[in-house]
């Protein structure tokens, strides 16, 4: 399991942010990575399984935003020669006094990494459910929008193209995976509590899920070149979605 903290300053001598060392070397003890976001950081103040990024925040007149980020990214994979059944689940959220600021960008789930068939190019107004109180509402895209998100993916991954150990069809150029899966997701907001129910057509909050296939060619482990043919459910005027993305692999 790896887990992302983002904090201020990694200091055990500050006195006001000292006791945050020791409650991410308690962290460290119960996941397999733990990254930490800072500002600034002592060297060889946490164990060997935690890694340090460095940001410097701009600095701008006026009251800052005051809010903190949380993000959990579970991954297991189950290996049975020659597929692999990979899981996910992550977790995104923004917490505190400012964290439904207008100053900050939504997160928005419909991204193909989280779940693939809802992006945001895809949609066309005429999926709108139109609403009297208030007309200029689409729910289908509205509730891909919030400021916490959580999604799961599950995925039979086949080693379609490969090399003659794990390869279907034997290639020497990059491999291929075709992988049927299955994504679903929630959005929400401080105030704005999902209503967890499976529906097809509804104006309220509620999880979006698909399914389908894809193609994956792993480009030397920089990144994942994925052509994928989804269907989304929670969109019933929309059959089936194309697309693509580079992104990390997971």
């Amino acid at each position: 399991m790896r887990l992302v903290v983002v904090t201020q300053q990694v200091d055990p001598s500050s006195p006001v942010l000292g006791a945050t060392v020791v409650k991410l070397r308690a962290l460290a003890a119960r996941v397999d990575e733990l990254v930490v976001l800072a500002d600034s950081a002592m060297e060889g103040v946490l164990p060997d399984n935690c890694r340090v990024r460095l940001f410097r925040a701009s600095r701008r007149a006026g009251r800052g935003l005051r809010f903190e980020t949380a993000l959990a990214d579970i991954r297991k994979y189950f290996f049975a020669k020659p597929v692999t059944l990979a899981l996910r689940g992550i977790h995104f959220g923004r917490y505190g006094a400012d964290a439904e600021s207008d100053r900050l960008s939504p997160v928005f789930l419909g991204d193909p990494s989280l779940v693939r068939g809802y992006s945001a190019t895809s949609f066309d107004a005429s999926e709108c459910t139109i609403s009297s109180a208030n007309p200029n509402a689409c729910p289908e895209f509205d509730r891909l929008v919030g400021s916490r998100i959580a999604a799961a993916s599950v995925e039979l991954r086949i080693p379609f193209l490969g090399n003659e150990q794990l390869g279907l069809i034997r290639t020497p150029l990059f491999p291929i995976d075709l992988a049927p899966f299955v994504d679903a997701g929630v959005a929400w907001a401080k105030g704005d509590t999902p209503s967890f129910t499976f529906a097809t057509r509804s104006p309220d909050r509620i999880p979006v899920v698909s399914a389908g296939v894809s193609a994956r060619a792993n480009l030397l482990g920089y990144a994942v070149l994925e052509i994928y043919y989804a269907h989304p459910f929670q969109r019933p005027d929309k059959s089936w979605v194309l697309g693509f993305q580079l992104a990390p692999g997971w």
